[in-house]
């Protein structure tokens, strides 16, 4: 499912999972893409799917939905686009959604090979016993055997 990268102003930009094809996005509780923001509206933008595209629309907000310097009612949404509401910038993502994404391509591409191995059942790497002062690090002895 989709996902948006939400840069809220003075805060640490954050991923949210898009969690169904029609989701509502405001400061009021009950939204399913909640955000802190007083220049939202309780209920300000919704984003919804339509076959294979997504749209932003406009739930007649107090200070509108952006997408390329324009207030927008409704507009479709390409991949990497941005669109901003409240003082918040939201880049829609239509890729799946990953949980724990790290920032370093090779740390990604290092992990998707060590899921795809424990997926089906192999070992890629098979490390050495750690050594202490060039010998083998002593192994404690269970208790109460002796």
């Amino acid at each position: 499912m989709a996902y948006l990268v939400i840069a809220a102003h003075g805060k640490e930009p954050c991923r949210q999972k898009i969690p169904r094809a029609d989701v509502t996005l405001g400061r009021a509780i009950g939204c399913e893409l909640w955000v802190d923001d007083p220049k939202l509206s309780r209920r300000h933008c919704r984003l919804e799917r339509v076959g294979d595209q997504w749209f932003v629309e406009d739930l007649a907000s107090t200070n509108g939905t952006w997408v390329h310097g324009a207030r927008v009612a409704r507009q479709a949404l390409s991949d990497g686009e941005c669109f901003e509401a409240g003082d918040c910038r939201f880049i829609f993502h239509a890729a799946e959604f990953m949980q724990n994404r790290p920032r370093d391509p090779h740390e990604a591409q290092h992990l998707r090979r060590m899921s795809a191995a424990d997926a089906a059942g192999e070992t890629l790497v098979d490390h050495p016993p750690p050594k202490l002062n060039g010998r083998p690090t002593p192994v404690p002895k269970p208790r109460g055997t002796g």
